[in-house]
């Protein structure tokens, strides 16, 4: 019985040892994170593999956002603060009936038990390889969803972002800067199930942006119960307290096959005539240069076609640092362009290279910090049916104007086709960070080789 007071002791002592290493275990492990170890934490808070679609705000450091919707109609934004990322607004936002491609990966199938279920949880999130290899194969089900195209813009010229929603309506919601929103318009159209894209840009020089809605429109009939134009603008005039957002113009593309599908959408001065032009593309491989004159949208010359390739997904980005963005085109047949656009409307090809099948998305980085551009494309060897591990890569490509050509100066594998997003938290050299639903956040560090 006297030793039992030692025993006693001895045991508290290892105890209040094993908590000490622990509680200096987590100090390290807190202060050694990175803004992007923070950032793959709330996406992780952000829920599960019911995220549709997202969009993210994180220029500028005091008021970083990210905005993730979800299938069950669910809408939230998340708000960095010196505590980490916290969730700051939820609302919800009605689902409508869609056709929707389901990958079916083959070990994923039919998980039986409650330890195969977390076992598969843990591989999405903990294994590269596994992630990789995840494609699978997959069918179109139906299903009702929100599927939203999400855009945060400063609207009203406060410096806080504002939230854009295109869905079955389009809705803007002003922000506060405690990264709060309220619904401060609902748009009377209501649009179909297909894909959108949605850019904030000034186009009439008066201070303050308009809200531009591409509308994939994927039949040649009109369908009356949906709004039947390809490109809308809508002026907003946040002055009133209701704030006014009224339809400027709008225009309907139809390709030489009578199709109105269009695919991307991107603003910018491509000729530098000190206006803006907007470069749409389609599902056939056409590129529509587009401005806004008097109030209404012209096209600019004849449609520019690719001459490989098909469907267009644009991007753009100064890759010969001239001051002036080209226009970066990837195709589904796997040929990626770097491209002029002339004042008046003409399309010249600077450079291009056959990168693989499915070119997905582009875009650019400058990695090194030197004033000119990368392209940044993400892309696939395959069909999205029998694509394998080693067939999804990000790859960074630089222009050579004199060749004509495309070169490629870096790769990575990634888990899935996704579109890259250049960011910067840390300080140093531009990143590259990939967001799927399913998946962890992958971020990625290209380096340019040393020049000889």
């Amino acid at each position: 019985m006297k030793d039992a007071p030692t025993r006693l002791r001895r045991f508290s002592k290892s105890v209040g040892f094993l908590a000490g290493a622990a509680i200096l275990a987590y100090a390290w492990w807190w202060f050694s994170r990175t803004p992007y170890d923070t950032l793959t934490d709330v996406w992780r808070a952000a829920g599960s593999e019911q995220r549709s679609s997202w969009a993210i705000s994180l220029n500028d450091p005091q008021h970083r956002l990210i905005a993730v919707a979800h299938n069950d109609g669910t809408l939230q934004v998340f708000r960095e603060s010196s505590g980490g990322w916290r969730e700051t607004w939820r609302d919800a936002f009605p689902k409508r009936t869609r056709m929707s491609f389901v990958t079916v990966p083959r070990d994923e199938s039919n998980p039986k038990t409650w330890w195969e279920k977390a076992l598969i949880k843990g591989r999405r999130l903990y294994d590269p390889e596994y992630q990789m290899d995840m494609a699978g194969s997959g069918n179109t089900v139906t299903q009702e969803a929100f599927i939203p195209k999400i855009l945060l813009a400063d609207l009203n010229g406060d410096s806080i972002s504002d939230l854009v929603v295109a869905d079955e309506r389009l809705w803007i919601l002003q922000g506060t800067v405690e990264g709060k929103f309220t619904r401060v318009w609902e748009s009377p159209e209501r649009f179909s199930p297909d894909p959108k894209d949605l850019v904030a840009q000034d186009l009439d020089d008066d201070g303050k942006p308009e809200v531009l809605l591409l509308n994939y429109l994927n039949k040649k009939e009109r369908r009356p119960e949906h709004e039947w134009q390809s490109l809308l603008v809508y002026g907003v005039n946040p002055e009133s307290p209701e704030w006014k957002v009224q339809r400027m113009t709008d225009i309907l593309l139809t390709d030489s096959h009578g199709f109105h599908s269009t695919s991307s959408l991107i603003a910018g001065d491509f000729d530098g005539d000190k206006q803006v032009e907007l470069l749409v593309g389609n599902s056939n491989g056409d590129v529509w240069v587009l401005e806004m004159q008097a109030g209404a949208l012209k096209q600019i010359g004849n449609p520019w076609h690719v001459p490989k390739g098909g469907a267009c997904n644009l991007g753009t980005g100064d890759l010969n640092g001239d001051g002036r963005p080209e226009m970066l085109v990837g195709t589904n047949g796997g040929h990626v362009y770097a491209c002029a656009v002339e004042p008046d409307g003409a399309v010249r090809v600077l450079g291009t290279t056959m990168a693989g099948r499915l070119a997905y998305s582009v875009g650019n980085v400058d990695v090194n910090g030197d004033g000119t551009e990368e392209m940044m494309v993400v892309r696939g060897i395959r069909g999205y049916a029998d694509m394998k591990k080693e067939d999804v890569m990000a790859e960074l490509w630089t222009l050579d104007e004199k060749a004509g050509t495309l070169v490629r100066c870096w790769g990575q594998q990634v888990p899935v086709q996704s579109e890259p997003v250049a960011i910067n938290l840390d300080g140093g050299p531009s990143e590259v960070m990939i967001l799927h639903s399913k998946y962890r956040p992958r971020v990625l560090r290209p380096e340019l080789p040393a020049a000889k």
